[in-house]
């Protein structure tokens, strides 16, 4: 085998192990050294699928078509039967052809209309951008950079001026907050300006100007979760997390990693602190949802210790004091905690007054179930596919029949997948 074809598929036998939460590298080369060629096969296939959804169909990255394509190639090497390799290795080759042609369509016809609106004067001269991105020795390609090409200058103009606007409104009075949204609003506006001249070297500066200012921003919120996190100010840091991850989306994904690496101390911090007050079910839920972000050996660890203690108390302790844990739980909406407790407790009993006591709180516990379904699908919606999990997990872990919440899981985390992969 090749060099180059081996790298490949360690590359997505890494990336599957990690879709899958492997925890070591020594799991990933046993994969690699113990799956036959078809099973390799599948797995450059399922790694190749996702750098195609994200990369072509969901960032539009020409350059990227032909690193794309080698997964299907070296799949179909090893693997010449396999029907999904060869389907995806023929829309990759489409790919540019589909594209260069309606980007041409799209031009023509708003070039065509006697009168556009300078929306339409924007949205012309961008597909022409994006034609020549595909393929810039094109003839139709050509002739319409030659018909465009004064509308471009004055649109980039336009553009520029409209972001160095926004620029000349941050001051050092302007509020943290406000600021943040300012240079965000400005990055997003020279984003549109190199849609229309992706080599404008003044666009590209401004570009840079306001990506770090956004990047800089990001950092120094999680700076300041950190010091939250060192009061074990827990809620505080939650909520700090959201504006952070709020201001992330907003930008267009800048600033992920800092999300990713905030909510992961908050819930290693919040587990530690929590399995130290002897909280053994809500330090569970907080490494638990550590581990989902970050698989470090110190969250892991930590997972094993809370087990341990948990198995230790749960074989103790009389039902009036369980039953107690499990209102505290409920109370501070650590609802799957409370249902594990719950339920564990109800398999220690026949008493009917005790079960009627735990049908009770298992009533407040799905009572919540609305509200975080409702919040699930909303997060969906607008992309927010982590906090999406978030509550749809919570739901499903309770009532894995509820409504759609176990549909919406699956498509939220598998989502979630691609623009982690990414």
């Amino acid at each position: 085998m090749r060099r180059a074809t081996c790298q490949l598929l360690a590359a997505a036998l890494l990336a599957a192990a990690f879709l899958a939460s492997c925890a070591s590298f020594g799991d990933d080369l046993f994969l690699l050294n113990h799956l036959d060629d078809p099973a390799k096969a599948n797995a450059l296939t399922e790694a190749g699928i996702a750098q195609y959804a994200v990369r072509l169909v969901q960032h539009a990255e020409y350059e990227a078509v032909k690193e794309v394509r080698r997964y299907f190639d070296a799949a179909l090497r090893y693997d010449p039967s396999n029907a999904q390799a060869k389907q995806y290795l023929d829309l990759v080759d489409t790919y540019l052809v589909t594209r260069l042609k309606a980007n041409v369509k799209d031009a023509d016809r708003l070039l065509a209309k006697k009168a556009r609106t300078r929306d339409e004067d924007y949205l012309m001269v961008a597909a022409v951008e994006k034609a020549a991105r595909l393929d810039s020795q094109n003839e139709d390609v050509r002739r319409l950079q030659r018909e465009t090409v004064d509308l471009r200058d004055a649109l980039v103009k336009e553009g520029l001026a409209l972001e160095r606007a926004m620029v000349e409104k941050i001051t050092d009075k302007t509020a943290d907050d406000t600021r943040d949204r300012q240079w965000i609003d400005a990055y997003l506006a020279v984003g549109r300006v190199l849609a229309l001249d992706a080599k404008s070297e003044a666009a590209l500066a401004e570009q840079a100007r306001t990506r770090k200012q956004v990047e800089e921003a990001l950092a120094r919120r999680l700076a300041a979760v950190r010091g939250l996190l060192e009061q074990l100010k827990f809620t505080v840091s939650k909520a700090a997390i959201a504006g952070m991850s709020e201001l992330s989306r907003r930008s267009g994904g800048l600033g992920e990693e800092a999300v990713r690496t905030a909510t992961y101390e908050l819930n290693y911090r919040w587990a530690r602190w929590l399995y130290d007050q002897k909280e053994y079910a809500s330090a569970d839920v907080r490494v638990k949802a550590a581990l989902a972000v970050q698989r470090t050996s110190d969250a892991t660890a930590l997972a094993k210790r809370i087990a341990d203690a948990q198995a230790k108390t749960e074989t103790g302790g009389s039902f009036e004091t369980t039953l107690k844990d499990i209102d505290r739980l409920i109370g501070a909406g650590e609802l799957v905690a409370a249902q594990n407790r719950l339920e564990a407790l109800e398999r220690s009993t026949t008493d009917k007054a005790k079960l009627a006591e735990l049908d009770a709180r298992r009533e407040r516990i799905r009572g919540f179930l609305p509200d975080l379904y409702a919040r699930g699908l909303a997060a969906y919606r607008v992309e927010n596919f982590a906090d999406a999990i978030e509550a749809l997990e919570t739901v499903v872990r309770i009532d894995v029949g509820y409504e759609q919440a176990a549909e919406y899981l699956e498509k939220a985390r598998s989502k979630q997948r691609l623009l982690e992969q990414y």
